[in-house]
């Protein structure tokens, strides 16, 4: 998934975090895609029957 830079500047004023240095404004926003990327790859496991835990 891409994030473009609205969202992130979004993320960033709800952060309170200072993303004004284009070379952490990159990386951060690597990690953020990759991360995403991770929870969409998590999406794909098919649950059905699967009870949640309570724990």
């Amino acid at each position: 998934m891409k994030i473009d830079d609205a969202t992130l500047d979004r993320i960033a004023e709800l952060a309170r975090l200072d993303y004004s240095d284009p070379a952490a404004r990159k990386a951060i926003l690597n990690f953020m895609e990759r991360v995403l990327g991770f929870v969409e790859k998590l999406n794909e496991g098919d649950t059905t029957g699967v009870e949640p835990l309570t724990s």
